[in-house]
């Protein structure tokens, strides 16, 4: 018996890039699952649009047993890439997921970084230098926190898709 490889094994590089790992157990049986995301990514999703939120739209593909999930694409906020996976263990459901930014968004804080670490030691000279962590450690604590709250809405989301909660109805 040859042994899968592991499709959310990274490479040192993409390990750089800002991700978390969750798995999901759920009750569903998994050509159900399948149905019910291939209903789902069939058209966009949108979420939010309340009075102090803002609309979140998601859209993504289905493909045998793995799926693509992207978003949240809204304004001025990071947007997610999101790999999954359907495995069934017995009677439960297995969903994997990996969540990483989109390649958008890390090109957009390479460039920012790159622009950071040029112009500021020119602009400020000494102090530029000086400051360089707390802007590095402020960008990078707002990579995290968005990661976090956004790995949870996300994982959130797909569970309510699996086991049919109306999207309306649940709170994000």
């Amino acid at each position: 018996m040859q042994k899968q490889p592991d499709p959310f094994k990274l490479s040192f590089f993409r390990q750089l890039i800002p991700h978390r790992q969750m798995t999901l157990t759920l009750s569903e049986p998994k050509q159900q699952a399948y149905q019910r995301l291939e209903a789902a990514f069939a058209d966009e999703i949108f979420l939010g649009g309340g009075f102090w939120q803002r609309s979140q739209r998601y859209w993504g593909h289905i493909n045998g047993n793995q799926f693509i999930l992207h978003g949240p694409k809204a304004y001025r906020q990071f947007c997610f890439r999101t790999r999954g996976s359907l495995d069934s263990q017995g009677e439960q459901l297995v969903v994997q997921l990996l969540i990483q930014l989109s390649r958008r968004d890390i090109y957009g804080l390479l460039y920012t970084l790159i622009v950071l670490l040029v112009a500021l030691p020119i602009v400020l000279s000494w102090w530029g230098v000086q400051l360089m962590p707390l802007y590095l450690g402020f960008i990078y604590g707002m990579v995290q926190w968005h990661l976090s709250h956004y790995s949870t809405e996300i994982s959130k989301l797909v569970a309510n898709i699996i086991s049919d909660i109306p999207l309306d109805s649940a709170s994000y």
